[in-house]
C-alpha cells in the first residue's frame, strides 16, 4: 500500500492506494507539523493499525519540514509503525506543490493560502526562492494580507457606504471593539486571515481594487527577485488563488505572466505526480 500525505499545521489530507486491486481511500484529519507543535505527531496514533502494518511506501509533503532534523522526526514517527516499510520521502509544502503543477516542467510555483510562497522551480527542485520571513514580515497575497488590508480600509474609513455597512453586519464585536478582540485572539495571524471571508459579500469593485493590488504586491515582492529569462509560466495552490483566480489572471497577464494550473489543494496533482493516476 502507498500512502500520499498532504498535512498543514491545522489539518492533514491522507489518501491510501492499494495497488492489487488499485482503489483509493481518503480521510482528512488534524494538521501535523514537527516545528512549530511536537505532541501534533500523537495524530498517527489516530490512522488504524492494520493500514500501517500494510503501508510500503510513504510520500509525506507539509508544514515544518524545513531541517534534517523535522524530517527525521516524521520518518521515525513511520518507521516505527510500518513494518512493511520499503521508503518513505519527506518534503515541504512548497515542492509539493511544484509536483502537483508544475510536474516536471520548469515553472514559477505559489502557494496562497492562509499564508503565502513562491519559488521559481527547475522541474526537479525548488532551485531560487525570495526568503520566507512569515506573517510579521511577508505574507503578500495571502488570506492574512487580505484580512489585514479590509480591516485597515475599515478602521480607517475607505470603505465605500455598500462595503462599510455589509462589514458591519459581518462583524460579530462593535466597531470600538474589533482590534482588541485581534490582538487578543490564541492565533492572530488565522483570526485576520478569516476577514477574508468576507470578500464574497463586498462589492465587485472593493474586491477587484484590493485583490489587484495585494496580487501586484505578490508579484514584485515574491516574483520578480526570482524571474528568469524565457520562463513565463506560474501555476498556483491555494483557496485564495483558487477563489479569485480571474483577478489573478489578470494581474499576472499585466505583469508578462501566464498561469498554467490553479488547484485549491495539491492531493490531485500529487496522486498524478506519484501513481500516474
Amino acid at each position: 500500500m502507498i500512502a500520499i500525505i498532504d498535512s498543514g499545521s491545522t489539518r492533514s489530507k491522507w489518501c491510501f492506494y492499494n495497488p492489487e486491486n488499485d482503489q483509493f481511500s481518503k480521510v482528512e484529519l488534524r494538521g501535523i507539523n514537527p516545528t512549530s507543535d511536537i505532541q501534533s505527531l500523537s495524530i498517527l496514533d489516530e490512522i488504524d493499525p492494520y493500514i500501517f502494518a500494510k503501508l510500503e511506501k510513504v510520500y509525506w509533503y507539509g508544514a515544518g519540514i524545513n531541517t534534517i532534523v523535522t524530517k527525521e522526526v516524521i520518518k521515525k514517527g513511520f518507521v516505527e509503525r510500518c513494518l512493511k516499510l520499503e521508503s518513505i520521502t519527506v518534503e515541504n509544502d512548497l515542492l509539493a506543490a511544484c509536483r502537483a503543477t508544475a510536474f516536471k516542467d520548469e515553472a514559477y510555483v505559489s502557494i496562497l493560502g492562509t499564508g503565502s510562497n513562491a519559488c521559481y522551480y527547475n522541474g526537479n527542485n525548488v532551485e531560487d526562492k525570495v526568503a520566507s520571513l512569515g506573517y510579521l514580515f511577508d505574507d503578500e497575497g495571502s488570506a492574512y494580507e487580505i484580512g489585514k488590508q479590509i480591516i485597515l480600509s475599515y478602521v480607517n474609513d475607505k470603505m465605500g457606504t455598500r462595503d462599510f455597512t455589509a462589514f458591519e453586519s459581518y462583524l460579530t464585536v462593535p466597531k470600538e471593539e474589533l482590534l482588541i478582540s485581534i490582538y487578543g485572539a490564541n492565533k492572530i495571524k488565522e483570526n485576520l486571515a478569516s476577514y477574508a471571508k468576507f470578500l464574497p459579500l463586498a462589492s465587485d469593485q472593493y474586491k477587484e481594487n484590493l485583490l489587484t493590488k495585494i496580487f501586484s504586491k505578490f508579484i514584485e515582492k515574491k516574483i520578480n527577485p526570482i524571474r528568469k529569462n524565457k520562463i513565463e509560466i506560474i501555476h498556483f495552490i491555494g483557496s485564495i488563488a483558487y477563489y479569485y483566480s480571474d483577478i489573478l489572471k489578470s494581474v499576472c497577464n499585466a505583469n508578462n505572466l501566464k498561469i498554467g494550473k490553479v488547484l485549491q489543494d495539491p492531493m490531485s496533482g500529487l496522486i498524478k505526480y506519484h501513481l500516474n493516476k
